[in-house]
């Protein structure tokens, strides 16, 4: 073993396809509506999605500094849907803080918009990404469409000893924010490669065989087609039906082998690897008990 915790791997296997869908049920979570994948309506587009990440100062005395991070997220339909519903993530240093989507839903509407504020002490590197959805009934031929999108928004908080105070940034435009951008991101993305290196050997994945997204870089194929030649129509389905299984597998909770369910809070950020063979992708998770979970979601 590669370290010295008791690590338990699970294999957790969700396929996802057009007419079956999967759902979880537990004690912990309860749910009234869920993202399920539909074909896109053709005419209907999102005006306008946006993920923003800003920093609220908090009073500080000698003893204490604190700030607090105001999380926004919102989305606007050309037309009223059926259901509309919208989930999201943010991640401090690579790890997961918060989520939204469990009680984010509206029927008869085309607009949801959420504000959450959420309470830190060190400097950190935020990322927040988010899923937009949209379920469409047709009346003229009773036939079910979807619509979706992404956004995504990083903040740097940084802890100045030099002003007594937190500062913060979007984009590093100086020495001072680029010097300590690089700091964040390559502790960050250390800690992360290192357990995703090491889950990978758990399973016996070689990566030679796998394209690796880590979620938070998703956003971007929203706009272009996934890596590995896969169409415009193909990577609209495969990152639908990667939405429906990350809501009932991951927002709702980590179904663990024996039945109980993980708090996804404090897990690393999920790594997406396609597999070049087209047919499969996996989604490879590292929980705060030091767990390894590997979903895997077919790809037709």
């Amino acid at each position: 073993m590669f370290c010295k915790k008791l690590i338990y791997i699970l294999l957790v296997i969700f396929t996802v396809t057009f007419m079956i869908t999967m759902s979880i049920s537990s004690n912990l979570y309860q749910h009234e509506e869920t993202i399920t994948y539909f074909p896109p309506h053709k005419n209907a587009t999102f005006l306008e999605v946006n993920t923003h990440l800003s920093l609220k100062q908090k009073k500080q005395n000698k003893f204490q500094k604190k700030y607090t991070i105001v999380w926004e997220m919102m989305s606007l339909l050309d037309r009223s849907a059926y259901l509309r519903q919208d989930m999201g993530f943010i991640f401090k240093n690579g790890k997961l803080k918060k989520t939204v989507g469990k009680k984010n839903w509206k029927q008869h509407t085309n607009e949801l918009a959420v504000a959450k504020k959420l309470s830190f002490f060190h400097s950190g590197y935020f990322q927040a990404i988010s899923f937009h959805y949209a379920e469409i009934h047709e009346e003229n031929d009773g036939l079910i469409k979807s619509m979706q999108d992404m956004s995504e928004s990083q903040l740097y908080v940084i802890n100045s000893q030099l002003e007594d105070k937190f500062l913060s940034f979007h984009k590093p435009t100086n020495s001072f924010e680029k010097e300590w951008a690089t700091v964040l991101q390559t502790t960050t993305k250390h800690h992360l490669q290192e357990q995703w290196e090491k889950g990978m050997q758990f399973f016996e994945l070689p990566p030679a065989q796998f394209i690796p997204i880590p979620l938070t870089d998703l956003s971007q194929y929203a706009k272009k087609t996934l890596p590995g030649g896969y169409t415009k129509q193909q990577t609209y389905e495969i990152i639908g039906h990667l939405m429906e299984g990350l809501y009932k597998n991951y927002l709702l909770g980590i179904k663990k082998e024996n039945g109980t369910i993980v708090d996804p809070i404090d897990s690393l950020i999920p790594l997406i690897l396609l597999n070049k063979n087209k047919k499969e992708l996996l989604v490879l998770i590292y929980t705060k008990e030091n767990e390894y979970v590997l979903f895997k979601q077919k790809i037709s």
